[in-house]
């Protein structure tokens, strides 16, 4: 994680002497970068990597600058599904700062009359979480007033997913709901390629190359999509008379390990199949080379 450490001001402070101001000091040198991929959930199991099923959900992006921060996030109230709209549709932006106790306070601008409140703390050291690092993040309370959307104030854990940019590689095995499917099992490597800069939602837009080998056959086919929070999906270019995309990948970036753990890939037509009835879903876990 970055820190920012403007020196000229250190070095106008050093001829000075005091414990407040060697307080100061300790606390602007350690303002934390939380510029990135982030995932706010109201659940402690957020901790895990498994989305909530109950609670608050937000996935997108902060942007910090120095003691300033501000964010894009979509939001899910699942404790509200029919008046606080579709899950992970509304978008919401918040703004704050972070103070010299490392106190985050973000709000957001109002929708539909509602207007989301965060507070957290930062830790002195601050850990982009999927490398198999210990799972370090910020602990706080997370609450919406107002509107049809209101969600009372809970305890919520936020965490910086690290960025998916990387060749991951593993092997996947054919969804038991095909009896006897045309290719039981392959090899994938997925390369991608996360951009730095989040769409106007929050998502970051994700390019890669998916190999997969099985069944006796190989191929290779671009995919695009987006990764939000630990969630990541890809698709390949739409081809064929409906013009619709053939393949498809739905992941979750496990927060302990930086693994992608494949809920599904569905490989369609091409070099390994032939027909529509030969199209097949896979999962399993691919790991960053």
């Amino acid at each position: 994680m970055k820190y920012a450490g403007p020196m000229l001001l250190l070095c106008c402070l050093m001829p000075l002497s005091g414990c407040a101001v060697g307080s100061f000091v300790s606390s602007f040198l350690f303002t934390p970068d939380l510029s990135g991929n982030w995932e706010v959930a109201s659940q402690t199991g957020a901790t895990t990597g498994t989305p909530p099923t109950a609670g608050l959900l937000l996935v997108g992006s902060l942007t910090s600058q120095g003691s300033n921060v501000s964010g894009i996030f979509r939001l899910a109230n699942l404790s509200l599904p029919n008046t606080c709209g579709i899950p992970l549709q509304q978008v919401v932006t918040v703004s704050g700062s972070i103070d010299f106790s490392r106190n985050l306070t973000l709000k957001s601008v109002p929708f539909g009359g509602s207007t989301l409140s965060m507070q957290f703390v930062v830790p002195p050291a601050l850990t982009v979480v999927g490398s198999g690092a210990s799972l370090t993040g910020l602990t706080g309370t997370i609450a919406i007033t107002g509107g049809t959307c209101t969600f009372a104030s809970s305890t919520a854990f936020g965490a910086e997913i690290v960025p998916v940019t990387g060749i991951f590689a593993g092997p996947l095995t054919a969804n038991p709901y095909l009896t006897t499917p045309p290719i039981a099992a392959g090899t994938a490597t997925l390369a991608l390629t996360q951009a730095a800069i989040p769409q106007s939602d929050g998502q970051f837009p994700v390019t890669g190359t998916l190999s997969f080998s099985g069944g006796g056959c190989a191929s290779s086919t671009p995919l695009t999509g987006t990764v939000s929070g630990t969630q990541l999906t890809l698709v390949s270019a739409p081809t064929g008379l409906f013009g619709t995309s053939t393949d498809t990948l739905a992941a979750i970036v496990n927060l302990a390990t930086g693994q992608l753990n494949v809920a599904s890939l569905i490989y369609g037509l091409g070099p390994c199949h032939t027909a529509i009835t030969s199209i097949t879903q896979f999962t399993g876990n691919l790991t960053k080379q």
